[in-house]
């Protein structure tokens, strides 16, 4: 299930349902709008301006990462919309490898 737009990755919507048929999804006004049952919310990651550099980066947070056996990964870009992008397509891709491939970034 997706809707897509030529502007941005954040306009693209990933469902992916487990085996358990537990829902994950980044949280975006689309799932907002799905009856989807009862929610549990997680952050997946900081995005934040490094003035030393001048570069946006999206930190994704360790809890996320645990199941993927990394410690932390820093996605930078020289926009915030970039940033965010960029953290979206990584943890879509992450999300499609764990639950459709079955596999972690070390696989």
């Amino acid at each position: 299930m997706s809707r897509t737009s030529p502007t941005s990755v954040l306009n693209q919507t990933s469902i992916f349902i487990d085996e358990n048929g537990d829902i994950e999804a980044i949280n975006d006004h689309f799932v907002d709008g799905l009856d989807l049952g009862v929610r549990e919310m997680q952050r997946v990651s900081d995005v934040e301006f490094d003035s030393e550099t001048q570069m946006w980066y999206a930190e994704i947070r360790e809890d996320f990462l645990a199941s993927q056996h990394v410690a932390s990964i820093r996605l930078t870009a020289p926009t915030r919309q970039e940033a965010l992008d960029r953290e979206v397509v990584f943890v879509n891709s992450i999300l499609h490898r764990r639950i459709i491939e079955g596999k972690t970034i070390e696989d």
